[in-house]
């Protein structure tokens, strides 16, 4: 089996650790590192464009299926007040009304507060050209509200690489709130939003997705939070937050933008959400790295192919099959032998952590095991989907367990494997 390095192995990550007391800070420090998700920049623009292909396929309810393309936003920052300038209209009865008539079109890019600086704005941005360039009749670059009535825009779709605290997307979509013409089409049926992003915490996608928009998510990755683990495991982790490191970082409190202590780093940064520990320096403090990642921490970042992603999520998961499976079968393996109860939309995101899965492969599986009758309507394993577990899998053996502190811990969300099992068993009962 192709084994990646751990963060805390890579010679960047291992300057990071040894800025903390040998012993006991040391080790939780690595473990820190070793729990995070880490996302290549081509696994983040494909999980966009996979994304924002699924939005178009599913089908929502309550406005004309004639509005079908979807205008795509790029998430970033606005100093406007509203997305769309409105100027007062009288109607055909003589009525005036706030009427949204302008930019011509959204600036895909902006740089931040009159500086020349851009963020991750600029790859979602590519990424939607992209896809308007190869299929022109589904999308819109940043529409202004003109092109919007005149190619009948079913979705208003915010596309991002995370969804950390959920604070930045729910100001854009109040931005499209503000335009009165939106709510009116909002209200009427004709036009729905949705949010696309690469990964997502689970706090940040439940603020996106309680919005008074209602929009539909798409979330390819689940984001670790220090809240997601064990809780000694995370005390100590709290504990090295406030006494390590500056007190703040880039706009963000000692434990990340909003206290959201995601666990995540891209290789073109790493965002704010993360303990300030890891992502500013200052003080003699040095971050595990600013800018895009270095060589060195690299190695740990290597995609692996879709066959050693299985092999590694079914050694973290504690399974040994029976006998050599393909792609399509381990993956219905992993996901059915997660199950812990019946099968509901709220549990699907479980499922995804438990079965070390996107939420993709989850969905497809349960398409094909319910297809398969493995998996009943009601979302129940079948006597069948029994049998095909017993015959398939061997005895479940415990994962690869390092005693490296006093007290184990067991990890309860999802992170990409990479290369090797977890350093601890993960706990089998049923996730907070």
């Amino acid at each position: 089996m192709r084994r990646i390095p751990r963060l805390s192995e890579t010679a960047d990550g291992q300057k990071w650790v040894k800025q903390f007391a040998e012993g006991p800070d040391r080790a939780a420090a690595a473990e820190l590192l070793d729990a995070m998700l880490l996302l290549d920049g081509e696994q983040v623009a494909d999980s966009q464009r996979a994304g924002i292909e699924q939005l178009f396929a599913r089908r929502f309810t309550g406005f004309s299926p004639r509005r079908k393309p979807i205008a795509l936003y790029a998430e970033r920052e606005f100093a406007e007040s509203a997305i769309f300038s409105s100027s007062k209209i009288a109607d055909k009865k003589g009525r005036v009304r706030l009427r949204a008539d302008g930019p011509k079109s959204v600036k895909a890019i902006s740089p931040r507060r009159g500086s020349a600086r851009v963020g991750s704005e600029g790859p979602t941005a590519f990424v939607i050209s992209q896809m308007v360039e190869r299929t022109g009749s589904r999308y819109l670059n940043h529409p202004g509200p003109e092109s919007v009535r005149k190619r009948n825009v079913s979705v208003i779709a915010i596309v991002t690489d995370l969804i950390g605290s959920g604070t930045r997307v729910t100001t854009m979509l109040n931005k499209f709130w503000r335009v009165p013409t939106i709510r009116a089409w909002w209200s009427l049926g004709w036009v729905r939003f949705g949010v696309v992003s690469s990964a997502a915490t689970k706090p940040g996608l439940e603020k996106v997705l309680n919005h008074r928009t209602r929009p539909e998510v798409i979330a390819e990755y689940t984001v670790p939070t220090l809240e997601d683990f064990e809780a000694g495991l995370a005390i100590r982790w709290r504990e090295l937050i406030q006494n390590y490191g500056p007190p703040a970082g880039r706009g963000a409190d000692a434990g990340g933008f909003a206290g959201t202590s995601a666990l995540i780093a891209f290789t073109y940064r790493i965002p704010n959400n993360t303990p300030s520990i890891v992502h500013q320096s200052g003080g003699g403090w040095r971050a595990l790295y600013t800018g895009p990642v270095p060589q060195s921490a690299k190695t740990a970042f290597l995609p692996l192919s879709e066959e050693e992603n299985l092999e590694n999520s079914v050694e973290a998961a504690g399974l040994e099959l029976t006998s050599p499976q393909s792609v399509e079968e381990t993956k219905l393996l992993l996901v059915l032998s997660a199950m812990r109860a019946r099968i509901s939309r709220d549990s699907r995101l479980e499922l995804s952590e438990r079965a070390y899965l996107s939420a993709t492969d989850v969905e497809a599986a349960l398409q094909l095991a319910t297809s398969l009758d493995l998996l009943s309507l009601n979302g129940r394993l079948t006597d069948k989907g029994h049998l095909f577990l017993q015959s398939s899998l061997k005895k479940e053996k415990p994962g690869k367990e390092v005693p490296t502190n006093e007290e184990p811990y067991y990890p309860w969300s999802l992170r990409e494997p990479r290369g090797h099992a977890p350093s601890v068993r993960r706990s089998s009962e049923r996730p907070r």
